[in-house]
């Protein structure tokens, strides 16, 4: 069975890897990075304040196990935002720093003259926050000398952490922190460790304490360590790649056509048994507000892929007339940005192409990592089982 995959996000490669355990050929194709790629590293169920101790599907525990760059547990972990907001979440980018098991120690906040960081702000916010004042967890600035040179620190965040992919950078880093003149339990650095996964990990051994990141901005190096991940993970399981955009699935009987950009690979293809759509939504660019000509194509949301698919919130088709004038915004409320997408039923997108859906692009779920990564293996089971 061969099944393709349009989408190098975290739906995409969950839907990959569970397929091609499943015993399928899998393509997977993609031409730039979207949502996934720009993530902070928190890995959430739901919105993050809701539950998060909820139970996690044992096969996104095995994804997670199987992709390097995360860490999921059977407990929620307690994380640092970059604005110094803190926060439970349930998995991690695993060179962020988990919180929860340094309950009650102290944490040192690494001071140095990088650009966007205040580590200062930050350890007077994290102590502040009610989890911190129950547990006695202390945050301390400590200035941490010569980490980055001039210029270094005016540069954005993830050429920093670019910096300490170099063994030598990386043993500077942890020289300095471990000759820092501060009693402290552990490390937390903003999100310039590195830009591989295992960074945390190499950065503790070398220090002897716990060091971390808080999250990532977007762009930060937390969306390169995923793209790491996936890279490798796609690699270790033969998983076919195309970096060309899909315009459009055809269907020919019980076969699906990719057409894309690059006409000399699609074309020499035979086609795919299955297909899952996993493109992302507004964010990412999957979902698509095309504003019309006002008369005779007023605006209307579509799916970046051509396809005969219905799009909509709430469980409804949302056509193009909201108003007079097309599509209102201000009446469907700002909510709908997050909303509107694919209509589905259960994995199976409706609008009769056969095409199975997973992530940002499917409409009314939560935009949150592991749900996507879960709703990817639905649609891979959903795909492999059909035959």
């Amino acid at each position: 069975m061969k099944v393709g995959v349009i989408g190098g996000g975290v739906a995409g490669t969950a839907a990959a890897w569970a397929a091609r355990r499943a015993g399928a050929d899998v393509v997977m194709t993609f031409d730039r990075p979207g949502a996934s790629s720009l993530y902070a590293g928190a890995l959430d169920l739901s919105p993050w304040d809701a539950a998060v101790d909820a139970r996690v599907d044992p096969d996104v525990l095995a994804f997670a196990t199987a992709f390097e760059a995360w860490s999921v547990g059977t407990k929620s972990a307690r994380i640092a935002t970059h604005e110094g907001v803190l926060r439970a979440a349930r998995g991690i980018d695993s060179t962020l720093l988990d919180l929860a098991p340094l309950a009650g120690r102290t944490i040192g906040v690494v001071q140095a003259p990088i650009d966007g960081w205040n580590a200062r702000a930050v350890a007077r916010s994290l102590s502040e926050a009610p989890w911190a004042i129950e547990t006695k967890t202390r945050f301390e600035a400590v200035r941490v000398e010569a980490i980055v040179d001039e210029p270094e620190g005016r540069v954005p965040w993830f050429d920093i952490a670019l910096l300490h992919d170099h063994p030598d950078r990386a043993a500077r880093l942890a020289e300095r922190l471990a000759s820092a003149s501060a009693s402290v339990d552990a490390w937390l650095l903003g999100g310039f460790i590195g830009t591989t996964p295992g960074a945390a990990e190499r950065l503790s051994a070398l220090v002897g304490k716990p060091c971390g990141e808080t999250t990532s901005p977007p762009g930060g190096p937390a969306g390169a360590r995923f793209e790491a991940s996936r890279d490798a993970l796609l690699a270790s399981l033969s998983i076919g790649l195309r970096r060309e955009r899909i315009d459009s699935v055809t269907r020919r009987g019980t076969r699906f056509k990719l057409v894309g950009t690059s006409p000399e690979s699609t074309d020499a293809d035979s086609g795919f048994d299955a297909v899952v759509l996993a493109t992302g939504g507004l964010v990412g660019g999957g979902i698509v507000l095309d504003p019309g000509d006002l008369v005779a194509e007023p605006p209307r949301f579509r799916s970046c892929v051509g396809a005969d698919l219905l799009l909509g919130r709430g469980g409804r088709v949302l056509d193009h007339v909201s108003s007079l004038h097309g599509l209102d915004l201000l009446s469907l409320g700002m909510a709908a940005l997050e909303q509107v997408g694919i209509l589905s039923d259960g994995p199976a997108a409706r609008g009769g192409t056969g095409l199975l859906v997973a992530g940002d692009c499917v409409a009314d779920r939560p935009r949150c990592a592991l749900e996507a990564a879960r709703a990817g293996i639905a649609a891979a089971r959903s795909a492999t089982s059909a035959r």
